[in-house]
This record gives structure tokens, C-alpha cells and sequence, in this order.
């Protein structure tokens, strides 16, 4: 596995600018995403090796909300009994989270273009959309990006 080439943000106004940036190794889509997940049955090292095919990781991955930049929103509680901190820590700055942004910012999920509702194990970084009837999801109605 890559090590990572970037320091997770700490802070909304460090991760966007982060999301910006689009440093290689980082989860910014669904296609990163899978691939991300993919390499969890392979390598040892890997945040997420040995759990690659638990429910919860399904659960997790149905909840991903993905913005034009990055990580638009994501349920962090069905993981949180799965994995060890370690991996949970490594889990989250793959996204360019750090735990610190996690906690600070937890409560919201992305219910819509420019709404969030409040909702405790869901953490939204105002960089989400909602999906339209097609399975995609529209950022700022230039880009479209298959979930699958």
C-alpha cells in the first residue's frame, strides 16, 4: 500500500482546500473508493485489511456521499465497533479527515443540494449533493460520477 502524501485536515476550511489540492492516494470518489476497498483483501497493512467483506463496510460504503472535490458525507458510526482506533484513524485520513475534524463536525448528513439535516452518526462536509433518479450524483451541474 501507498503511504499517504498528505497530512489529513483538521479543520472544514483545511479539507476543502485539501479536496482542491486532489493529492494522489486520497478518496475522492466512488471509483477511489472501490479501489481503496479492493486493496483491503491483499495487503496487511491496509486500514481496512481482513474486514472487506463485512456487512458493515456495505453499510458504510451505501452511505458514501461524494462532492466535486471529495468526500461530500458519510455515516462514521457503523464502523466504529468493526474497527480498531488504528484502523478506524487510518480509515478516515484515506478521505483526508482527520479524527479531530470527525468529532467536530459529526451531527449533519447531506440530505440535498445546499441542505443538511441533523442526524448524530453522520458527518457532512458541505461538499455533497443529492442523487437524482439516475444513480448519479450532480455537483454544481457540470459533473456527473456513477456511484458504482
Amino acid at each position: 500500500m501507498t503511504t499517504r502524501k498528505f497530512t489529513p485536515a483538521r479543520s472544514m476550511g483545511d479539507f476543502l482546500a485539501l479536496c482542491k489540492e486532489a493529492p494522489a492516494g486520497m478518496i475522492r470518489s466512488y471509483k477511489d473508493w472501490k479501489r481503496f476497498r479492493e486493496a483491503a483483501t491483499s495487503v496487511p497493512e491496509h486500514p481496512l485489511y481482513g474486514c472487506a467483506k463485512l456487512d458493515a463496510l456495505d453499510e458504510f460504503e451505501k452511505n458514501l456521499v461524494f462532492g466535486q472535490d471529495g468526500l461530500g458525507g458519510a455515516n462514521w458510526e457503523v464502523l466504529v465497533d468493526i474497527l480498531t482506533y488504528r484502523q478506524y484513524e487510518n480509515l478516515w485520513a484515506s478521505f483526508g479527515i482527520d479524527l479531530e475534524l470527525l468529532v467536530n463536525e459529526k451531527g449533519y448528513k447531506c440530505e440535498g443540494k445546499g441542505s443538511m439535516g441533523i442526524t448524530a452518526s453522520y458527518i457532512c462536509t458541505g461538499n455533497c449533493y443529492t442523487a437524482d433518479d439516475d444513480g448519479f450524483w450532480p455537483f454544481d451541474g457540470r459533473v456527473k460520477q456513477a456511484r458504482a
